[in-house]
């Protein structure tokens, strides 16, 4: 796994757009939290570009990550937002050789298609809080996240993550439903002996469990993996007459059906603290 470098003073940062469109006021915050930092920015024309709800043309999207790619000044690339619009991109993803140029991609939820993308190819990235989350007051939950962020891609040691156990690894995942799309599409490669991570948010529970039988299924969820983490299950919908079983309760069920262990309680997803966490390369998970 290549391992892109790390960042030091005075080097170059990008922000891109390819899923939901990113807005100028919503992102000043966070630009000057990277130059305060010491950080350079340098975004790409089409970064404020809007399609109906996503990030530009396909074109347009397409243009702002070949632009972070292949400027050699830009040493990290954050995803200004999720919501929908990378897996459109997929096929031309796989076209990109992301390895000629290794830096950080940052980002998660439906970035998960890009970071599978890079795992792929064999580059490590970063799961991680965004731009437009990065709020001017600075709530300590929300100050967490970001720190977590800019020590991952700065500081020479390996990961720790806490929690109540002891477990170290290389991790794959990302959101549930974006690793479900990308099963469905044949295109999901989880290696064995692989730590699985897993988050979502504002799903209904009997969804989740589809997309747990069908991870089974396929075979991306089996004793072949090391272990299943799980970030946060945010927001879980329900309807009028229950469907039985928590979020949690659904995936240890998949995970005991196939002799996996899980790991519940990762601050990791789509809320604050969310902590950043390296895709591809070894992390441990245990007590701080």
């Amino acid at each position: 796994m290549i391992i892109p470098p790390l960042l030091k003073k005075e080097d170059t940062i990008s922000i891109i757009a390819p899923s939901r469109f990113a807005e100028r006021e919503k992102i000043v915050d966070f630009v000057d939290e990277v130059e305060n930092r010491g950080f350079r920015i340098i975004n790409s024309p089409e970064l404020f570009s809007q399609y109906n709800q996503v990030g530009g043309t396909k074109e347009d999207r397409l243009n702002q990550i070949k632009f972070a790619l292949e400027n050699k000044k830009v040493k990290a690339v954050f995803c200004a937002r999720g919501g929908f619009g990378l897996i459109d991109l997929l096929p031309e993803l796989m076209d990109l050789d992301f390895t000629k140029n290794p830096k950080w991609w940052i980002g998660f939820s439906d970035c998960t298609v890009l970071h599978h993308v890079l795992q792929k190819q064999g580059l490590a990235s970063l799961h991680a809080s965004m731009p437009m989350q990065f709020k001017a007051q600075r709530a300590p939950k929300i100050r967490m996240s970001f720190n977590s962020i800019f020590e991952a891609i700065t500081a020479e040691k390996n990961q720790l993550i806490g929690v109540d156990s002891k477990l170290t690894g290389p991790v794959y995942g990302g959101n549930l439903s974006m690793l479900y799309a990308l099963s469905a599409a044949n295109l999901l490669r989880i290696p064995d002996n692989a730590i699985l991570f897993i988050e979502e948010v504002d799903e209904y529970l009997y969804h989740i469990d589809r997309m747990m039988r069908a991870l089974c299924l396929a075979g991306h969820i089996s004793n072949k993996l090391k272990a299943i983490v799980v970030g946060y299950i945010t927001k879980p919908q329900d309807h009028k007459i229950p469907f039985g079983k928590t979020a949690n309760e659904i995936i240890k069920e998949y995970a005991d059906l196939v002799n996996t262990p899980v790991i519940f309680g990762i601050k990791s997803g789509h809320e604050h603290p969310n902590y950043a966490i390296k895709f591809g390369v070894d992390v441990t998970f245990a007590s701080l």
